[in-house]
């Protein structure tokens, strides 16, 4: 009984091994687009990451925003954010080297992601990496002069 989901006490990581789970999943998400479940993922991982106080809420931030970048998205521009947000993600949880990984996966989806630009500057710098965090601020400038 404690396998379905209105007497779980604790969500599985993985679900492929429970019906139950997989047939509310699929209730929630069959017929919509990547790029609708993408953008579904970038709101819950922008909530989490809203209301994140601790590790624990900051890696369901990371997971949901992860879980966006997985389904496929043909948008340029919402991939770009996924990655912008995830790094600041990383950032809170001082994971600077993903950060800036992200932040440059950001950047070459949307050369014109400025909060990519900015979170890959402050993630040099904590890095010491005061060479790459200027040219992080030169790509800024370069794609938005304003």
């Amino acid at each position: 009984i404690r396998d379905h989901p209105l007497f779980m006490e604790d969500m599985p990581s993985d679900i492929s091994d429970n019906p139950h789970l997989l047939a509310l999943q699929s209730i929630l998400y069959d017929g919509q687009s990547p790029e609708q479940m993408a953008d579904h993922f970038r709101n819950l991982g922008n909530e989490a990451f809203r209301l994140s106080t601790n590790k624990v809420a900051s890696q369901n931030a990371l997971m949901a925003y992860t879980k966006g970048l997985e389904m496929d998205c043909k948008d340029d521009k919402l991939n770009s954010q996924l990655h912008s947000n995830r790094a600041a993600v990383s950032m809170r949880l001082k994971e600077y080297d993903k950060a800036v990984d992200d932040c440059r996966r950001a950047i070459k989806l949307d050369p014109k992601n400025t909060k990519a630009h900015y979170r890959g500057a402050k993630s040099s710098e904590e890095l010491g990496l005061t060479a790459q965090a200027l040219k992080f601020c030169a790509g800024a400038l370069d794609s938005d002069p304003e």
